[in-house]
């Protein structure tokens, strides 16, 4: 049981971190189309 808990919580900080990239990945995007059409 405890470690399917440690387990749970790792997955979950691996999904946060992604998530992290995933939204620094769009936000530079989008800063790179404005600089891209002027």
């Amino acid at each position: 049981m405890c470690k399917k808990i440690i387990f749970c919580e790792k997955l979950i900080s691996e999904v946060i971190k992604i998530r992290n990239i995933y939204f620094c990945y769009k936000k530079i995007k989008k800063i790179l189309k404005k600089y891209i059409l002027l």
